[in-house]
């Protein structure tokens, strides 16, 4: 996804655009950094990869804060990072939000499954798709609903999102 993320960033700044990024807490614990142009904001204390309401929370309230001083146009979202967005914020700021879709929780399942090593690590998965799956789920499906546009990293992707989520093709 990194990666994904830095060739997504590097095409829209060269076009010309400007880019402000709002994201999880930086190793070193700066807050800020400006790197070719794009804007990146680091929220201390935000664990990487842990999406909770707390994070959501931050995330609107630093997004609300920038766009005081400088009115943003769309939402883009690596993953479901923009939710807190598309639950509180949209109806405020009607900003088209767009997300780059790397997987779904079925195909992590997936994964899990295939890479099972040990008797705790199939505990781990039973506990993980009893527990942690249904929320996941219901969860991805509110907020994929929601986006205006989602870009999917593969045609099979694309199907499993209509399919499992419910999400009308045309906006995959």
């Amino acid at each position: 996804m990194e990666q994904h993320g830095d060739l997504i960033i590097r095409g829209i700044t060269k076009r010309g655009h400007k880019l402000t990024i709002i994201t999880t807490s930086h190793p070193s614990g700066i807050i800020y950094q400006e790197d070719n142009g794009v804007n990146i904001h680091y929220l201390p204390g935000l664990s990487p990869l842990r999406y909770t309401n707390t994070t959501w929370e931050r995330f609107n309230e630093k997004f609300e804060e920038l766009h005081k001083t400088r009115k943003f146009d769309i939402v883009l979202s690596q993953s479901i990072a923009a939710a807190g967005y598309l639950k509180k914020l949209k109806p405020k700021f009607n900003l088209p939000c767009v997300i780059f879709a790397h997987g779904t929780f079925i195909n992590e399942i997936k994964t899990r499954f295939r890479s099972l090593g040990s008797f705790y690590s199939l505990l781990r998965l039973i506990a993980f798709v009893f527990l942690k799956f249904p929320y996941q789920q219901l969860k991805w499906f509110r907020y994929l609903n929601r986006a205006d546009s989602i870009i999917a990293v593969s045609n099979q992707l694309k199907k499993d999102f209509a399919r499992h989520f419910f999400v009308d093709e045309s906006k995959i």
